[in-house]
């Protein structure tokens, strides 16, 4: 009977400190990483949901339904603050995020969905930035300054620009052609390398119809694929 406790009490303590070991690895780079993702994923929630029409009733927008999802985005800076001043991140940068994302909540209680997704895109621009500061993954920044062009060429097919959103993606595809060379990026994305060249090759061609329809629906399944 005193050997079990014995040996229980091992386990236990072994457990314990394995225990420990598994909290300190985890940094105060994968805290951030893990809440700039959940807005990255709130954002092209946002505009995915925006191209696909699911915020329209009656063929008008419900901005309280838009309001709670972007409200998400308010709510999760608070918790970042600090983290990003931890890591170097600088104040300049800090503020201009927060510029960007009080216009986001003024654009929607002004009901005006073009500097919606104008100011998405800033946002995301910026969480970009910072994760340039802290993050040593610089094929996923690249990756994600790629769905930063896409989401830029979206705004511009919502101003009907669609020349300037053309120009936007020719350069993504051209960033894009870099990174497949990449080995690591390569490995890593082997199972839909291919088709995410050819989903970009589509989009960038439906901005010749002019058909803001066809758009939207290959703008989601290029960011989908992503």
């Amino acid at each position: 009977m005193k050997k079990f406790l014995l040996n229980f009490l091992c386990i236990c303590v072994i457990f314990s400190l394995t225990g420990c070991s598994r909290e300190e690895k985890y940094t105060i780079k994968d805290k951030l990483d893990s809440e700039t993702e959940y807005i990255e994923n709130l954002i092209f929630k946002i505009v995915i949901k925006h191209a696909k029409g699911e915020y329209e009733e009656e063929g008008k927008i419900n901005w309280d339904y838009i309001k709670g999802d972007i409200n998400k985005i308010n709510s999760s800076w608070n918790l970042m603050i600090i983290d990003l001043s931890t890591v170097g991140v600088e104040n300049k940068e800090i503020l201009q995020y927060s510029d960007d994302l009080n216009n986001l909540l003024l654009s929607i209680a002004n009901n005006d969905e073009l500097t919606m997704i104008d100011k998405l895109n800033s946002i995301y621009k910026k969480i970009i930035d910072f994760r340039d500061v802290y993050s040593d993954n610089k094929n996923e920044i690249e990756k994600n300054r790629i769905k930063s062009s896409i989401l830029n060429s979206y705004y511009f097919a919502n101003i009907m620009q669609y020349e300037n959103g053309k120009i936007d993606i020719d350069k993504t595809i051209e960033k894009y052609k870099e990174l497949m060379k990449n080995d690591d990026y390569k490995k890593e994305n082997n199972y839909n390398l291919n088709k995410i060249y050819i989903l970009l090759q589509e989009y960038r061609n439906s901005f010749n119809t002019g058909e803001l329809d066809l758009i939207k629906l290959k703008f989601i399944l290029t960011i989908e694929e992503l």
